[in-house]
């Protein structure tokens, strides 16, 4: 609903927005960070007032490890890392875990580095699933595509969708915001570990999971989704599905298009 504003209500909001513009013309520069300025000036703009929800989910949200699934999924990663890549690992001994996270249910997602290349990854764990891949764009394109050199793990929260709080945002916007999070490899580890060992379906249904991280030379960024149709056969839904994967440029946002947070674990060899 909206409100008059007038009196003093109208002076003091007034003079708040005149002090940020006298900051803005000092001859020395504006003094604080630019960048988070805009961000939240168009925060405000559209109506999205206080702190960031994602920030808040995050530090108000703290489970120490035995609080959480974290053993039974670092179990269930080597499990599918060894059926589904051909490679046999003990992640407790090539990882340091964090002491605690925020979320109390969550996936590993392990990257063997160059151990395997990313055409071998898509292959292989799409097939496992009787998936094809839509591949709409030269993924070579994108840096984030490419395998890296060490071995790495992220956790993830355990969810279908990407998270609420990053949708409706560009890429940039969610690039001020961190700086970590899944790749779009990881994305296809995750996405295989999580049919693994729950026959999860990330994504499922009006979702996309889009990856900040993987930048093109022409500044697009790459998203996934799903592309299904179904038919009834019998008392049972068969599912036509392809692993849709496309690029939209940095500005583009929709309600349905988030990121997924990774937590990083020290890799120690």
């Amino acid at each position: 609903m909206a409100t008059n504003v007038e009196g003093e209500t109208y002076r003091n909001l007034d003079g708040k927005l005149f002090e940020i513009k006298r900051q803005l013309r000092q001859i020395n520069g504006y003094p604080f960070d630019l960048e988070k300025l805009s961000l939240c000036l168009q925060d405000l703009i559209e109506g999205n007032f206080g702190v960031d929800q994602l920030s808040v989910a995050l530090s108000l949200n703290r489970f120490k490890v035995s609080e959480t699934n974290l053993i039974n999924a670092v179990s269930d990663a080597e499990r599918f890392t060894e059926s589904i890549l051909g490679i046999k690992v003990d992640l407790n001994k090539m990882f340091t875990l964090p002491e605690e996270l925020p979320w109390e249910n969550v996936f590993v997602v392990f990257d063997p580095g160059t151990m395997t290349d990313n055409f071998d990854v898509i292959n292989k764990v799409l097939r496992s699933q009787n998936l094809n891949p839509a591949l709409k764009c030269d993924l070579t394109q994108f840096y984030g595509f490419e395998a890296q050199g060490l071995p790495s793990l992220s956790i993830i929260k355990n969810e279908i969708f990407s998270d609420s709080n990053t949708k409706n945002r560009n890429i940039d916007e969610l690039l001020l915001r961190s700086k970590s999070w899944l790749t779009f490899r990881g994305y296809v580890l995750a996405f295989g570990a999580a049919y693994f060992s729950e026959r999860k379906h990330l994504d499922w249904g009006e979702s996309t999971t889009c990856f900040p991280n993987d930048c093109s030379k022409s500044n697009n960024r790459l998203q996934a989704a799903w592309q299904i149709s179904t038919r009834e056969k019998g008392q049972s839904i068969e599912f036509d599905g392809d692993f849709r994967v496309e690029h939209r440029p940095c500005v583009f946002k929709n309600s349905s298009m988030g990121a997924r947070m990774v937590i990083p674990a020290q890799f120690v060899g």
